[in-house]
C-alpha cells in the first residue's frame, strides 16, 4: 500500500502521536507518589525508553558528513554566556531566598510551585513545560 501522506504531512502526524503520548504519560505519571519507589522505577523506565528510541532514531538520521564540533557552532559563545548567567541568576535567588527570612517574604523557586502542585493539571503543565524545555536544550 503506498503512502498518501506527504513528507511533511506524515511529519506532522508523527509529533502530534508523540506529542499525545507524552500528554498521556504524563498525566499518568504526574498522579504518582512524588519521592516514592514505585515513581522511581516509573521514571527509570521511561527514561530507558526515551533512551532507546533517541539512539535508534539517532542511527537513522546519521548525517553523512560530520558536523562540525559544538565549540565551532554559530553562536556557541553567546549561548554559554546567557546560560552560564541564567544558571547563575537561578542559583543566586534560591540561595538569598533559603537564607532569608522571614520565608514568607522570600520565596525559594519550589515554594513557589509547590502550592500549585496540589493540582493534577497543574503538575501536568509543569510536566509539559519541563519536557518543552528538555528538548528544546537537546534539539
Amino acid at each position: 500500500m503506498p503512502n498518501s501522506l506527504g513528507p511533511t504531512a506524515l511529519r506532522r502526524l508523527q509529533i502530534l502521536a508523540a506529542s499525545s503520548a507524552t500528554l498521556v504519560y504524563g498525566w499518568w505519571f504526574t498522579d504518582r507518589q512524588p519521592f516514592s519507589a514505585n515513581a522511581l522505577i516509573d521514571f527509570l523506565i521511561s527514561v530507558g525508553v526515551l533512551i532507546a528510541v533517541a539512539v535508534a532514531r539517532r542511527q537513522r538520521s546519521a548525517p553523512r558528513t560530520p558536523d562540525r564540533p559544538t565549540r565551532e557552532a554559530s553562536r556557541f559563545r553567546a549561548a554559554v554566556v546567557v546560560w552560564s548567567a541564567v544558571g547563575a541568576v537561578v542559583v543566586g535567588w534560591e540561595l538569598i531566598a533559603f537564607r532569608s527570612l522571614p520565608r514568607s517574604a522570600h520565596p525559594t523557586i519550589s515554594s513557589l510551585i509547590e502550592s500549585s502542585e496540589q493540582y493534577h493539571v497543574a503538575r501536568l503543565g509543569l510536566f509539559a513545560v519541563w519536557i518543552a524545555l528538555g528538548w528544546t536544550l537537546a534539539s
